[in-house]
């Protein structure tokens, strides 16, 4: 159910980070800044192991990072209760939802017309992804009680956008969307050209907002569709 490895996802990964390295950013924005310099901690709730977020040189010294994985999965109880623990920080805590997206995808609608086989995988993918979503739910809640915050990623038109789980956490929570275009980070394609993926983001905190807002496409170039699988 993990896909954060796959090749496009990480090149993606990586154009962000180095337009925010260009920028003299971090990564993530500076949603959680510790005053006086003591630490702060970078909850990644479905990454892979060698997720970008959490890379030091993008995170920093202060930050404590804890990537919760496929390996812990967060569908069992056995994974609740590590992600709900990683969450119960006494300082400044940022939580990070990126659940694969797969399932979601709009163009799953030709895949699941084309055959039974197809149609069983993208029911299983989204069945996955809500487990998952029921698990952040909690982390989401906690981390936002101890006066922490929340990002929820998803590519624009990802279908989960739309489930009600979703809308209604968003609502208790006050997760605002923003959104940004991958060209504004320079991403690009094995050819080249650039790709306008739009990501949105559903945070609670201003600053990420702000940051995420501010890179929409400039206009002054070509972009090329972004298709995944």
């Amino acid at each position: 159910a993990y896909e954060k490895d796959h090749p496009g996802w990480m090149a993606a990964e990586e154009a962000y980070n180095q337009g925010a390295a260009r920028r003299g950013d971090t990564v993530p924005a500076p949603a959680f800044q510790s005053k006086g310099g003591g630490k702060r901690y970078l909850v990644e709730f479905c990454c892979g192991p060698n997720s970008r977020l959490s890379d030091i040189k993008f995170a920093g010294p202060t930050c404590v990072c804890t990537r919760l994985t496929e390996k812990e999965d967060v569908r069992t109880a056995k994974g609740r209760a590590i992600a709900v623990k990683a969450c119960q920080q006494n300082g400044p805590t940022l939580l990070w939802c990126a659940i694969p997206c797969t399932g979601g995808c709009p163009w799953q609608r030709v895949n699941m017309a084309y055959s039974a086989k197809a149609r069983e995988r993208v029911v299983r993918l989204r069945k996955e992804a809500m487990q998952m979503f029921d698990t952040f739910a909690v982390c989401a809640r906690e981390t936002v009680r101890r006066g922490g915050k929340v990002v929820i990623e998803w590519p624009k038109d990802c279908f989960y956008w739309k489930e009600d789980k979703v809308i209604k956490l968003c609502d208790e929570l006050g997760l605002i969307k923003c959104m940004a275009h991958g060209c504004a980070f320079d991403l690009k394609n094995s050819r080249g050209a650039h790709m306008k993926k739009a990501w949105v983001l559903a945070t609670n905190d201003a600053n990420i907002r702000r940051t995420f807002d501010a890179n929409r496409c400039p206009g002054n170039h070509d972009n090329e569709w972004c298709i995944g699988n």
